[in-house]
C-alpha cells in the first residue's frame, strides 16, 4: 500500500502578507535592523509551504509595487540551513529547536 502525497494547490490557510519598504534606503535600513524578524518570517513561510505541500511560497512583498520575493521548494533546505547557522552564531538558541525540526523534515523528504 502506498501513501499518496496531497495534490499541490491552494493552502488550507493563507499566510499573512508581509511588506517591505520599496525605497532602497528604507528597505536597506529595515533589513539591517530586523534580521531576526525577517529570518523568522522565512522559517514560518517554509513551514507553511511544507505543511501545505507547496512548490513555492511568497516570503515578502514590496510596498507600493507588484514585486515580491518568492522561495522555490528546491531552495527551502539551503535557506533554512543558512538561518539555522545564523541562529547558532547569534545565540538564538531558543529558536534552534524549531528550525532544527524543519531541517529534519526537509532532509527526509
Amino acid at each position: 500500500m502506498s501513501i499518496k502525497k496531497p495534490k499541490r494547490g491552494r493552502p488550507k490557510k493563507n499566510l499573512t502578507e508581509f511588506k517591505l519598504p520599496s525605497e532602497f534606503e528604507a528597505m536597506d535600513s529595515y533589513i539591517k535592523t530586523h534580521v531576526k524578524e525577517l529570518s523568522d518570517r522565512v522559517v514560518s513561510c517554509v513551514d507553511h509551504a511544507i505543511r501545505n505541500n507547496l512548490d513555492k511560497v511568497v516570503i515578502f512583498k514590496f510596498d507600493k509595487t507588484p514585486y515580491s520575493v518568492t522561495l522555490l521548494e528546491s531552495d527551502y533546505l539551503e535557506n533554512i540551513q543558512h538561518i539555522y547557522d545564523m541562529y547558532i552564531e547569534n545565540e538564538y538558541y531558543e529558536d534552534c529547536h524549531i528550525v532544527g525540526n524543519l531541517l529534519s523534515k526537509l532532509k527526509h523528504d
